[in-house]
């Protein structure tokens, strides 16, 4: 399953860049990243909540380093899709640069708020592994903070989400700050 899932999400980066290269508006291009995105989950929840890993470690790794892979870009294109709607809105650019200082601050709040699952995954730690990244361990708390594709119990584990949402911000705090000295330099 794992390496299945690996050469899926490199079959899915491949489609990305292509629709990246396709010379749409900016919002079609997101729009088409995010599509792209879900389909290929979509394609790979299916494939993994009908699998029973042979070993735990092969389901840990897939929830812990692969699934999070695949999520994040949806999360990280939704995103996008929120920024290009408030860019879209408003041609003041002290309105804009006010809604970016805001965004610069999501990664921060959520790194405050799950300090120690953000430790753990950055530390590398693998004490809490077969309880936060095994299905059958998975305590359902995580379906209030699950996004409506994310919500099949055997595709998920309590903690995945988190670092689905960890790599997303990350990379959507990488966007925010271009955007920032993009303002500050014109």
């Amino acid at each position: 399953m794992n390496r299945k899932a690996e050469q899926l999400y490199q079959t899915m980066l491949t489609d990305l860049l292509y629709c990246q290269q396709k010379g749409m508006s900016h919002q079609e291009e997101i729009d088409c990243c995010f599509q792209i995105s879900n389909k290929y989950w979509a394609v790979l929840k299916n494939e993994v909540g009908n699998y029973e890993f042979e070993f735990v470690i092969d389901e840990i790794h897939f929830f812990k380093k692969i699934k999070p892979l695949f999520i994040a870009q949806i999360e990280y294109y939704g995103y996008l899709q929120h920024a290009q709607s408030f860019k879209e809105s408003t041609n003041d650019s002290v309105t804009l640069q006010e809604f970016w200082k805001r965004e610069s601050n999501r990664l921060k709040k959520f790194i405050r708020k799950n300090e120690a699952v953000y430790n753990y995954y950055k530390n590398e730690e693998t004490e809490n592994d077969e309880s936060w990244f095994v299905r059958a361990n998975n305590d359902l708390s995580n379906f209030l903070s699950a996004s409506s594709y994310d919500l099949d119990a055997n595709a998920n584990t309590s903690h995945d989400h988190l670092i689905s949402k960890i790599i997303a911000l990350e990379k959507y705090d990488e966007y925010v700050k271009k955007e920032l000295e993009e303002i500050k330099t014109d």
